[in-house]
Parts: structure tokens; C-alpha cells; sequence
């Protein structure tokens, strides 16, 4: 592996200019807890997934990948920020920072690395390869022809090549990636180029393949490494000098060849340490990495190593004087001379319980967490320390920040005062699992003592408790109260571990045994008459009548579930393997969410305070939620009666517009004119009046409708049967020219009168569009809307009499040009220049989705629209965005066109002004979901 050269940083460098470089990851909710729910890694900060390959530019930017489809980008050498940043906030003076981004997949990614051109490759479990060509604002799958393990990837100028198992070799020529022979079946583990043509693979039983054609062809290089020896690593300066890491089964070693690979000779070996990877610079400079988090540089006359954590290091590399070591729960380290680390980690204990409401986490060892309040100082918002007890702290609950309580494995009961741990007691031989209050005197507990489980009841913050009542034979695992109702959970200790419940209703305890032999693990009280218990094998059973019966819920996927939290109605589940479940109605139904990691995960409460999950090895995870709204129906015009609904929810819409839903024009146009008279644009079939577009006119209480086109667009008879089931008094006004042009100056005409009407005054402003094609005028159209400014349709040779008759007569003084010089030429905006007696704004992009991210920009720095609820459609369609760009118009909020994948210009927009709430118009056929997860995603990665 070679330096980068000075070509290739001079590339990333104008590639960095020009894009921004925002992030993006996968999207930490597809269900109940709103589009805008996503799960973000707090302990580690940024990601606590295995990290397994490492790949720099040069000293500042870089990529590592790892498991769960986790990317990390840097463009500060990996330094993880200093400042806390809560959801929402930004960090000061345009510090730069490491964050995560989109991959698209829950693969594993096993490889990564950059090419001259800039395009970065990362490489992955079944087949996965994903690329990115804007620095990581949009990472896109790639087709690899395979679903066997990929294990790493090289890069040089615009070629790569990845490896696999069963010796599998690929390389991209350009266009696409094509399986190569490589001779061998055994699994290849490392690969490195050191030119475009020379390259080098190797794998287990000290496999060890070179090409010297580009990868086309390759054959095996018998060397003197140990018979048995995994090659896990390869690095080649030159065509003769290169690096080896290997693992025997028994010893790790770093070996140089001056040869091309025959001959090897070893430069250190670690007895019982495994060595994953390697990196050179020149002809003696080395850094490897392995397992117990093992460090080493060599350079060419001592070998230095160190211990640096208990996690095993899986990847490195080197550039710009630089190196760089990645590993297990998301460890970065750095080398500058010496080896520090750039991850930032509390804790590695494994937490077992948290409360929201003080934002503690407790766990093994005695270890307590703290996250400081948003908007606290400190450079990081986590402390850790260590209770006076080795044994586990099992629960932890509190009334409020301050006051509470946490059980211990060994019986202790801990008194949180004033944020203080104060006085504590103990229950002798009672191994506590769960704790929960009403007040800051009243609280539970339950636990276990041999085959018998036990709740137990303090009325004096904790300082004795009583028995309150015995379940033989049973375990409990999990107590919750609301009001002066209990419930506790639990399962038969003996045989047949059959589910159980225990509920005490103010008066007297009751006992349910439920079907199954599955235990329950945990209980949440929704109300006082309402609860939900989790258990193994993805259990979910609720009560509604005070525990008086239980009924099993339907979840579809399997897996041992650990803890459960509801705020109201709103719920969250979470269990083994980071299986995550979300409710919007109190446990009647829940929706799998995607949590981020592989770990298990113990505790959730989401109760009050900060939403958090944790679990093993100190993983924490943070929950951000955001408003996000479908707007769709079952077709177009479905879709606009429930944009009408969404937006004049309370009715009162005078008049409305109704525009043909085939055909985008004068519905455009018409987006001014909804705007004037304050209400929506609704769409209707040629021939045939959708019933339930009248019926949403009469809902609105609409007395007069403007319909837009003539007879060819919509037929007569669609007038007809509307001024019939409108009955008396209704008015309808058809505003239709010869021709696209001649129809959008009537509706610029219609527009003003309206204003005037209405007791306005027109501000003389119009938007040009080209009357050729949509997207451009579609952006535009909730602009429209907000400012009742006309807009005007023309042809690339020129404004039609009609439209150049409107300016005049309507006053038209300045104006704004959407789209660029393809769709309106110069000679043009000259002419409607001259007509409006000024030098009309053109709002464009590079493309549609540019344009569009543009369009918003201007709208709200000029227009005064508002930021905070942005809008989505597709730019490939335009029925959508016909209604909903009026309907988001009217709520002042911007539209944004996007499309399979969220445009990066689209992106950036996101980014910068972090919406609060998201409307995507159109089903997921419109719209798919890595699109809407990308948006999202862009927005809440800011913590």
C-alpha cells in the first residue's frame, strides 16, 4: 500500500471544496416511532460497532467501516469532538468533526478504500459493496455478482479490486465488477496493489497470489511463511517490498519481503496474539495491529509495541505522516510518533438498567453513568464512577433528576438524595432484579430468594422495607408502578419456565399464570389499568383491566426481548442481538426498529428526560426523534384530497383550484392562485369527477372553484356534475387559454384580481418557467403559494403574446427565472427583462433536484418562508407535488424534490437548516425509504 500521491490528494482536496461534507447513517426507525426516530450511539460516541478496516486520504480525511453497515468519516484526523453537541445544536466556529454516514446496509463491512479519482469502496458480508463519489454525502450500492463474504478491498487511480471467501477476486473496470480466477478455494482475507498493473492477495493456509495484469490474471507465489499461517494483512510499497500480518493459531507475526513475496523474514511475532493488519510507508516503516488491542511500529531497527485496550484492533493505515488502528467497540487510534486514542469511550461494564429521568445508567461492577443535561458545559456529557459494592446494580428508578433508587445483585438498595448516593439498606440474601416508585418516599422492589420471588414496599424513601407479598415458586425479573397500581413479572422457577405476572390494584395482590414456557424479563405500567410485559423469544403479552386478564401480542420477529418503557402511550422494547420494537398506542401493536448494533441490549426508558438503550459492554444508545408525516392516498388524486385534509384540517376553504391530474401546467400555474384565495389546489380525471374530491369541497365548505384548462384537459361534463353535488350558490370559474402560455397569463390575471379582491396589493413579482417540462415551475409552486406571486410559463424561443400582454397589463416589475439556461435561454430572460424594466433573478441548480434544493434556499432567505417544515416529492413525477407543494405553501415551509437515494445539494439543505418536521408526499413507491431515511438521518446525525 502506498502514500497517496500528490495527484490524489490534490483530487480529494478540489473533491472537498466542492461538496459538503455532510453524513448520513442507517436510519434508526422504520415504524411506530415516526419515520423521525433514530437510534445514535452515545457510549461509544459515534459508533460502538466493531470497526474492522481504516482507510486515509491524507493526514485529515478518512473512512473506517465495520459491523452493522457502520461508516465513520473525518475530516480531522479522527480527533472525536471536545465540544458536547446536544440534538439540534451545532458546533461553534465551523469546527470540523467526525461522524457517521449513510452506508444503505446492515452488512458488515469489512474493507474500505479510496481511489485517485476520490470514489471510496467499502466491501462486506454477502457480496455488499457500496461506493461513494462525493465523499460520503451519498453512498449507493454497487452489484458485486456474488453474496459470498468480501473481506477486503484495494484501490489505485480509477481501478479496485476486493477479495473473498473461497477465493473469491473481483475487479471494477470502470463500469462494473467482474469475478476473476484466482486459483485457489481458500478463503482470501488481504489484498494490496502497489501500481495500477502489480497486486497482491492472500489469505488462509499462507495463500499468497500476485498479478501483474491489473487483476486480470493471478498466480500463486510459493513463499516461506509458516505452512499454516493466515496472511491477514498485506502492504507493498514497491514491486518488490512488502508487509505480511499473520496468525498461526499460536502466534502473530510481522514479516518484510525484499522479493515480491517469496521470501519472508520475520521483524516480530506476539505469542498468543493474533495480528489483523498492516500498513507501510517506504522500505522499513510499518504499523500493524491484533487482537487485545495490541499496537506495533516498526521502523526498519526497533519494533515497538503496546497494549492499548482489552478490544482486538482489526484494521489500519497510513497516510501523510500519519497512522491510524480501528477495532472493537468502535476504538480509533492514532499515530503521530506515538500511539494515543481518538475514540471516546465511559465505559465498557455492562449496563444493565437507566432512568430517563435522572439519565443514569447502572451496571456491572458497581459502575454508574451520568449524562449531564443538554446544554451543560463539559467536554464530554458522560461521567462514569463506581458504587461501594462489586457485585451488579441490576434497576435503577427515580421520581425525579435527583431522587431515587438503585438495586444491587447482592441485596443493597442504594438512596439517591439530591443527585447524591446517600444512605443505604439491605435485603439480605435477596438477589434484586427490579425497582420502581410512586414518590419520594414510596417505593418497590422485587427479587429472588432460591425458587421464590419477592415484592418488597418502603413508605420511607427506602430506609426499611416490608414484605409485600411472596409468589412461591416463581421468579421476578421486573417491577413497575403508576399510581397505586404495581405489576411484576417474572416466570416459574422450576421446569417449564411458563410466563407470570403479579398486579396489586391499591387493595390486594392478584396473580396470573400465562400460557408458555417462555419467561417474561421485564414490565411497564402504561396507566394505572394498563401494561406491557417482554420476554425471551420475542414475548409481548398486555393487560388493559388492572392485570385482570393478559393477552399475547403479535410481533413478527423472533428474539429474547429485555426491557420495556412506555411514556404514554408511546412505547419502546429491546432485547438480544439489538432488537428494538416501537408503540404508538400503548402495546397494542409494535414496529421493529433498526437500533444500530449487534449488542444486547438491557434497558430502555424513554419515560421523561433522555430517551436511551444500553446494554452490554457499556453500549448506550440515544434516541432523537423528530415529526415526520406520509402524505398519500391510494392515487393521485387521493393524495391531494388528503394534502387538502392535512393542511385546512379545520375546513373553512372558500375556494379552491381544481386542475387535471394527467397534466402538470395548469396546475403549476394555479399554485399562485390557490395561494390567493387560500386554499388548496385539488386534481381531477379528464372525463370523471372523483367523488372524493367533492366531498372534500364540501367538508371545506367551499362556495367557488377555479377550474384550470379547457375542454381537451377537463371535459364539460366534469363542470357539470361538480355545480350539480355542489348545489345552489356554488360558483365555478374555468380559466382556460389556447394553448399552456396563454392559460397560465389567465391565471396570473385571476391572481391579482383575487389579491385586489381580498383587499391586497400585488407586489409586481413573477416567476418565468419553461412551459417544456415541470420540475423547475414544481419546486416553485409552494413559493407561489406563500407569496401569491404568478407564475408564467414560456417556450425556449420565446414569451408568447399572451404572456408578454400579462406583464403589462398586471404591472409586472421584476422577476425571478426558474431553472437554468436549458430550460430559459438567455435571449428570454433578456426579453422579460426588458419587459419588467429590471434584471430578472434566475434560482437554478446543476439539475432538478439543485434547482429545487436552491428554490428553497431563496424562499427562505427571501421570501420569508419558513425552514421548520420542509416537504418532499419525487422529481421524476409531478401529480404529488401538484397539491402538496400548494398545501406545503401554505403552511410556509419549502419544497424539496428528491429521489431513490437523497440528492447530495438536497442534502446539504437538510443539514444546514434541520427541520423540525418532515412531509414526504406520495407513498414509498414515490418515494422509497432510504430516501426519507437519508433526510432524516441528515438532520438528527448533528448529535
Amino acid at each position: 500500500m502506498r502514500t497517496p500521491s500528490l495527484r490524489r490528494l490534490a483530487v480529494l482536496a478540489l473533491l472537498v471544496l466542492a461538496t459538503g461534507l455532510t453524513g448520513c447513517a442507517t436510519l434508526r426507525s422504520t415504524g411506530a416511532g415516526g419515520a423521525g426516530a433514530v437510534w445514535l450511539w452515545d457510549n461509544p460516541r459515534l459508533a460502538g460497532n466493531e470497526l474492522r478496516a481504516v482507510a486515509f486520504a491524507d493526514a485529515q480525511e478518512g473512512w473506517a467501516v465495520g459491523a452493522h453497515g457502520t461508516i465513520l468519516h473525518t475530516t480531522n484526523a479522527g480527533v472525536p469532538d471536545t465540544t458536547y453537541v446536544p440534538p439540534f445544536g451545532e458546533l461553534p466556529g465551523g469546527v470540523k468533526r467526525t461522524r457517521a454516514q449513510f452506508s444503505g446496509t446492515e452488512a458488515a463491512l469489512n474493507g474500505v478504500a479510496i481511489a485517485a479519482s476520490g470514489t471510496v469502496w467499502a466491501v462486506g458480508d454477502t457480496g455488499t459493496i457500496v461506493r461513494t463519489t462525493n465523499s460520503g454525502q451519498t453512498w449507493l450500492p454497487v452489484r458485486s455478482g456474488t453474496s459470498l463474504r468480501l473481506n477486503a478491498v484495494a484501490a489505485e487511480d480509477a481501478a479496485a479490486w476486493a477479495v473473498g471467501e473461497r477465493g473469491t477476486i473481483l475487479s471494477w473496470n470502470g463500469s462494473a465488477w467482474t469475478a476473476r480466477t484466482s486459483g485457489t478455494a481458500e478463503e482470501l482475507l488481504a489484498v494490496d496493489f502497489a501500481t495500477p498493473s502489480l497486486g497482491w492477495a492472500g489469505g488462509r493456509n499462507r495463500t499468497l497470489l500476485r498479478t501483474a495484469d491489473g487483476g486480470r490474471t493471478w498466480s500463486s507465489i510459493s513463499t516461506t511463511l509458516p505452512a499454516s499461517a493466515e496472511i491477514r494483512g498485506l502492504s507493498f510499497t514497491s514491486a518488490d517490498v512488502g508487509f505480511a500480518a499473520t496468525w498461526d493459531g499460536a502466534e502473530g507475526a510481522l514479516w518484510r519481503t525484499a522479493d515480491g513475496g517469496g521470501t519472508w523474514a520475520k521483524i516480530d511475532g506476539e505469542a498468543g496474539t493474533a495480528l489483523d493488519s498492516v500498513t507501510a510507508s517506504g522500505t522499513a516503516e510499518a504499523w500493524a495491529c491484533g487482537s487485545g488491542g495490541l499496537l506495533l511500529h516498526a521502523d526498519g531497527s526497533t519494533v515497538s509495541t503496546m497494549s492499548s485496550c482489552a478490544e482486538d484492533l482489526r484494521g489500519t493505515c497510513a497516510a501523510g505522516g500519519r497512522a491510524w488502528a480501528v477495532g472493537e467497540r468502535g476504538r480509533v487510534f492514532g499515530w503521530e510518533g506515538s500511539w494515543s486514542e481518538r475514540s471516546s469511550i465511559v465505559t465498557v461494564e455492562t449496563l444493565r438498567a437507566y432512568s430517563a429521568l435522572s439519565q443514569w445508567a447502572v451496571g456491572d461492577k458497581g459502575t454508574v453513568v451520568r449524562w449531564s443535561p443538554p446544554g451543560s458545559d463539559g467536554m464530554d456529557p458522560a461521567s462514569v464512577s463506581s458504587l461501594s459494592t462489586t457485585a451488579a446494580l441490576t434497576a435503577v428508578a427515580f421520581v425525579d433528576s435527583g431522587n431515587g433508587w438503585i438495586a444491587a445483585e447482592d441485596g443493597t438498595v442504594f438512596t439517591v438524595t439530591g443527585g447524591a448516593i446517600g444512605a443505604t439498606s439491605s435485603l439480605p440474601g435477596v438477589a434484586l432484579t427490579g425497582v420502581a416508585a410512586t414518590s419520594t418516599a414510596h417505593a418497590w422492589a422485587c427479587g429472588n430468594v432460591a425458587s421464590n420471588g419477592y415484592v418488597f414496599e418502603s413508605e420511607d424513601g427506602g430506609s426499611t422495607w416490608a414484605t409485600a407479598t411472596v409468589c412461591s415458586g416463581k421468579h421476578l425479573y421486573g417491577i413497575s408502578a403508576k399510581g397505586d397500581h404495581v405489576y411484576a413479572a417474572g416466570a416459574a422457577a422450576g421446569g417449564s419456565p411458563a410466563p407470570f405476572v403479579a398486579a396489586f390494584d391499591g387493595a390486594a395482590w392478584s396473580t396470573r399464570n400465562l400460557p408458555g414456557n417462555r419467561p417474561l424479563r421485564a414490565i411497564s405500567a402504561v396507566s394505572t389499568a394498563s401494561a406491557v410485559a417482554v420476554g425471551d423469544g420475542c414475548t409481548f403479552v398486555r393487560t388493559i383491566d388492572g392485570g385482570g386478564t393478559w393477552d399475547s401480542v403479535s410481533v413478527d420477529v423472533a428474539g429474547d426481548m429485555n426491557a420495556v418503557s412506555f411514556n404514554g402511550a408511546d412505547g419502546r422494547a429491546v432485547g438480544d442481538r439489538g432488537a428494538a420494537y416501537a408503540s404508538s398506542d400503548g402495546g397494542a401493536t409494535w414496529t421493529r426498529q433498526d437500533a444500530g448494533t449487534c449488542d444486547d441490549l438491557l434497558a430502555v426508558d424513554v419515560s421523561a428526560g433522555g430517551r436511551r438503550a444500553v446494554g452490554t459492554g457499556g453500549c448506550a444508545l440515544y434516541e432523537v426523534t423528530m415529526s415526520t408525516r406520509e402524505v398519500a392516498g391510494r392515487d393521485r388524486y387521493a393524495t391531494a384530497v388528503e394534502a387538502s385534509r392535512r393542511t385546512w384540517g379545520g375546513g373553512e376553504a372558500t375556494t379552491a383550484v381544481l386542475a387535471a391530474g394527467d397534466k402538470w401546467p395548469d396546475a403549476v400555474c394555479g399554485s399562485s392562485l390557490a395561494g390567493a384565495v387560500g386554499g388548496p389546489v385539488l386534481l381531477t380525471k379528464r372525463s370523471s369527477l372523483p367523488g372524493s374530491v367533492v366531498g372534500e369541497l364540501q367538508r371545506l365548505g367551499t362556495e367557488k372553484v377555479y377550474v384550470l384548462g379547457g375542454t381537451p384537459t377537463i371535459d364539460e361534463a366534469v363542470v357539470r356534475s361538480l355545480a350539480t353535488q355542489m348545489g345552489p350558490g356554488f360558483t365555478v370559474v374555468r380559466l382556460a387559454g389556447i394553448d399552456r402560455y396563454e392559460t397560465s397569463a389567465m391565471i396570473a390575471s385571476a391572481t391579482v384580481g383575487e389579491i385586489v379582491a381580498r383587499g391586497g396589493t400585488y407586489d409586481g413579482v413573477a416567476f418565468l418557467a419553461t412551459g417544456l417540462s415541470f420540475p423547475d415551475a414544481l419546486s416553485a409552486a409552494p413559493v407561489a403559494a406563500h407569496s401569491k406571486e404568478p407564475v408564467l410559463l414560456t417556450r425556449p424561443t420565446g414569451l408568447s403574446p399572451a404572456v408578454t400582454s400579462a406583464c403589462a397589463s398586471l404591472h409586472v416589475a421584476s422577476g425571478v427565472i426558474l431553472g437554468g439556461t436549458a430550460s430559459v435561454p438567455d435571449s428570454v430572460v433578456q426579453r422579460f427583462g426588458t419587459l419588467t424594466g429590471g434584471v430578472p433573478a434566475r434560482w437554478c441548480g446543476a439539475d432538478r433536484y439543485e434547482t429545487s434544493a436552491e428554490i428553497a434556499r431563496r424562499a427562505v432567505t427571501e421570501k420569508g418562508m419558513s425552514p421548520a417544515r420542509v416537504a418532499f416529492a419525487t422529481g421524476r413525477a409531478f401529480p404529488d407535488a401538484l397539491s402538496g407543494g400548494v398545501a406545503q405553501g401554505h403552511l410556509d415551509g419549502p419544497l424539496l424534490l428528491s429521489r431513490e437515494y437523497l440528492p447530495p445539494s438536497v442534502g446539504t439543505f437538510v443539514t444546514a437548516y434541520r427541520p423540525s418536521e418532515l412531509r414526504f408526499l406520495g407513498g414509498q413507491e414515490s418515494l422509497p425509504l432510504r430516501s426519507r431515511n437519508e433526510a432524516v438521518w441528515d438532520i438528527l446525525s448533528g448529535f
